[in-house]
């Protein structure tokens, strides 16, 4: 949830009293953003932005608050019709949708059908959903990212020792560093690194690192590949 995850205002404790206080959390709709590759938070970002501009401009729509039940309802209503098309989950190694795996009848279950026609007679069993295909393909958060060592901290040195020679003993070990060094980037940013030359292959590409202009220590991962630059404008 894109703005109810962000409250505008929240509760916390002060650290030194253990007393409650009330704090502000500002939402930031930066103009640079590109969310298409990412259905969902775009569309949660626009019903969340509509609904805070509801609020804005009439306090008492929506029991005045987006922590309202209210609120809080209209927002997952019109999350869910935006993305109705997408929810039955298709699957297209398989040709079918998640929907239709779980709760598919006897009768017109396509995997029923083949079985008939296979072998001339019904499948012996009562219960003909595919739970164990379903589970199989089935992914909360789909895994379209790759591991890459940024030169942060510690992190610039191991590059420089994978880039050298060392046994493989001390690759186990490096790599195991490595670990607190290493983020994830979608394909497109993968990518977009790629072409402006912000990516290292290591091992014949089993290992990836980003350049140095590639990260910035203030901003993070910079597709554009020249932070070495920004970072000496002040």
């Amino acid at each position: 949830m894109y703005a109810f995850l962000i409250a505008i205002s929240y509760i916390f404790y002060l650290p030194k009293t253990g007393k409650k206080d009330l704090g502000y959390v500002y939402v930031i709709d930066h103009m640079e953003e590109n969310l298409d590759k990412l259905k969902e938070i775009k569309v949660g970002k626009k019903v969340s932005a509509r609904i805070l501009k509801d609020i804005k401009n009439n306090p008492q729509l929506h029991g005045g608050s987006i922590l309202t039940t209210e609120a809080m309802k209209k927002y997952f209503r019109e999350f869910y019709n935006d993305l109705e098309s997408n929810l039955n989950y298709y699957i297209p190694k398989l040709g079918k949708n998640l929907v239709e795996l779980l709760t598919v009848k006897k009768a017109n279950s396509t995997y029923c059908q083949g079985f008939r026609s296979k072998y001339g007679d019904d499948l012996p069993l009562y219960l003909v959903n595919s739970y164990k295909t379903a589970a199989e393909y089935f992914e909360v958060i789909e895994n379209r990212t790759t591991s890459v060592i940024v030169p942060y901290g510690r992190g610039e040195d191991i590059i420089t020792e994978l880039t050298g020679n060392g046994s493989i003993d001390d690759l186990t070990k490096l790599l195991k560093q490595a670990q607190q060094y290493t983020v994830n980037l979608y394909s497109q940013e993968f990518e977009q690194l790629a072409k402006n030359n912000g990516i290292v292959s290591l091992f014949d590409g089993k290992i990836y690192a980003v350049t140095e202009g590639a990260y910035s220590n203030k901003f993070g991962i910079n597709v554009n590949n020249d932070s070495s630059l920004n970072d000496l404008i002040v």
